[in-house]
């Protein structure tokens, strides 16, 4: 354990890496929801301003990529997908991954902010803000690589289902809806990667190794979270988006509280008697 300033202590809240290694930790999937909803009551604003940010930003890079996009239906034709639109896709996508960092760090500090310590010391967590989305971009190259390898993977997928539907006879959106689904189920793999890197400054190889062996032992239980955030998430657009002022909040709570029930938060923390 560190001292700060002769005052506060660092320690870790929640889980451990060695227990999550070794899989020795159990989620309540209904417990993390729970603390998640109530968590999101008060936390929502930053999480909202900063999505903005990013969706406005997302929007000003397509319009300026827009020229490298093709139709499916070129791409049926050919039967390849253009390096420029490869190219295109894949800086906007690790641009959006580096702002979401943002968001992702936000859940973080929420999933310990009202927790006390083993010993009962109150946690010192700084107050959130939508300045948070480009907190990352000093060091997003660990961030970047794991967009990187996530991207490169689904668009091989991608091709390779374009690739292979004229031989099996098969519609291309058949096979492409059975790889998107295989694509899926690698991003819930990598769900915990990208906090690994910002809680525990690991790199994006050993982060992603991390994850994928974390994620695939208990896979369905991390499915499911996932599955009613993914519900919920497309019964908000029903109600004109109205209802993504609740999930946006609510899903990147729940990332922060499912990283500190595995592998715990590192966070200041300063005992009761101390706090003026």
């Amino acid at each position: 354990m560190n001292e700060v300033n002769n005052g506060p202590l660092v320690k870790r809240i929640g889980g451990s890496p060695g227990n999550a290694l070794s899989n020795n930790f159990k989620l309540d999937n209904n417990k993390v929801l729970q603390e998640a909803w109530e968590l999101t009551k008060t936390t929502k604003p930053p999480f909202l301003l900063g999505a903005i940010i990013i969706y406005l930003i997302a929007i000003a890079g397509s319009v300026i990529l827009e020229p490298l996009q093709v139709d499916l239906a070129t791409i049926e034709e050919t039967g390849v997908i253009p390096f420029g639109m490869l190219v295109s896709q894949l800086v906007l996508q690790v641009v959006v991954a580096v702002l979401l960092a943002g968001l992702i760090s936000m859940g973080l500090r929420n999933a310990v902010r009202h927790v006390k310590s083993s010993e009962g010391e109150t946690t010192l967590v700084p107050e959130n803000s939508p300045k948070m989305v480009f907190s990352h971009f000093a060091g997003a190259w660990p961030i970047a690589a794991i967009e990187v390898v996530k991207m490169v993977g689904m668009l091989a997928l991608v091709t390779l289902g374009i690739m292979l539907a004229s031989p099996l006879g098969l519609a291309v959106n058949t096979l492409l809806g059975i790889f998107m689904l295989i694509s899926l189920t690698f991003a819930v793999g990598l769900s915990l990667a990208v906090p690994l890197v910002i809680k525990d400054q690991l790199g994006p190889l050993k982060a992603i190794r991390i994850s994928l062996t974390v994620v695939f032992r208990q896979f369905f239980a991390f499915l499911s979270i996932y599955a009613v955030l993914t519900i919920l998430f497309m019964l908000s657009i029903f109600t004109l988006g109205i209802g993504l002022i609740w999930v946006i909040p609510l899903f990147y709570n729940v990332k922060g509280i499912l990283y500190r029930e595995i592998f715990g938060i590192e966070t200041h923390v300063i005992a009761k008697n101390n706090i003026l």
